[in-house]
């Protein structure tokens, strides 16, 4: 699971509440892949939060043009890679029926990716928007 701490906080109200709401639909797909809830609930759960992912690298992006943020193409292209290995766990998920393996490969890619990202990038672009 994903938690929330303070050591998230980007400073923009914005960028925190969206995380804050993508870490509820991540810890949604992560109980559903524990629990071993049917095969037709994934899917559209990872749609579900693919879809939100996305809406939120939109709005960052928004941000990062508005201010002319300079750090913006290394950015960008971590949400593109972010994009591509979530749309390969959704592959994963749909074609193996191993739950554990499933499970894992969600938690290695939306916790610790989206973890070092927040603590990383998003600190960065928010300490940034504040000056702007």
């Amino acid at each position: 699971m994903i938690e929330w701490t303070d050591k998230l906080s980007t400073g923009s109200a914005k960028i925190d509440e969206q995380h804050k709401e993508l870490f509820v639909h991540i810890n949604n797909l992560l109980a559903a892949l524990s629990d071993g809830r049917s095969k037709q609930q994934l899917p559209e759960l990872i749609t579900f939060l693919e879809d939100y992912v996305i809406r939120h690298f939109n709005e960052e992006d928004r941000f990062m043009v508005a201010v002319s943020y300079p750090e913006m193409e290394g950015h960008l292209a971590q949400h593109k890679l972010f994009l591509r290995r979530m749309n390969d766990l959704k592959q994963m998920i749909e074609s193996d029926s191993d739950s554990d393996r499933q499970a894992k490969a969600a938690s290695d890619l939306l916790v610790k990716w989206f973890t070092n990202h927040i603590m990383i990038l998003d600190r960065d672009l928010g300490s940034y928007l504040k000056k702007a």
